[in-house]
């Protein structure tokens, strides 16, 4: 009678697939990290965006001036219709915004051109261009942002 094979893994082979994930794993991380990173200027930089196109639609509704402005602290913005706060909009973790005042006309809903940049330390740059007419476009400043075209000069 011929002995019983055991079946299973030895702890040779166990080693060997707990190192091979290790290894894999440390490859990954700074991927991910980064991923999230980029994520969250994308994010932010939509909201703005979406936020932007919000304000400009409240002006002619209300036949008032709405503002998008950012604070002494670069982690977020809001909107106002006039002295009346709209909406207090707070940026993902590590975001920050550029200091800046964007002021919808009550007739027409135009504004000045306006360059917004997002980032942070340690994280690409993307750039919201405003056109006086309102038109909106997403741009990286330098092109270091994959996926999205090079703000021009």
């Amino acid at each position: 009678m011929s002995a019983a094979r055991a079946h299973g893994l030895t702890l040779v082979e166990l080693m060997i697939v707990l190192v091979v994930l290790a290894i894999l794993a440390t490859l990954a991380v700074p991927s991910f990290v980064e991923l999230l990173r980029r994520q969250r200027v994308q994010a932010a930089a939509q909201s703005l965006v979406g936020d932007l196109q919000f304000a400009r639609t409240e002006a002619q509704r209300r036949r008032a001036t709405v503002t998008v402005e950012t604070g002494a602290d670069p982690a977020g913005y809001r909107l106002l219709a006039g002295t009346e706060p709209l909406k207090t909009v707070a940026l993902p973790s590590g975001v920050a915004i550029d200091r800046v005042s964007v002021a919808f006309d009550a007739l027409r809903g135009h504004t000045t051109a306006t360059r917004i940049e997002l980032g942070g330390d340690g994280m690409p740059r993307l750039r919201v261009e405003l056109a006086s007419t309102g038109r909106t476009n997403v741009c990286s400043p330098d092109g270091s942002f994959g996926g999205e075209d090079v703000c021009s000069k």
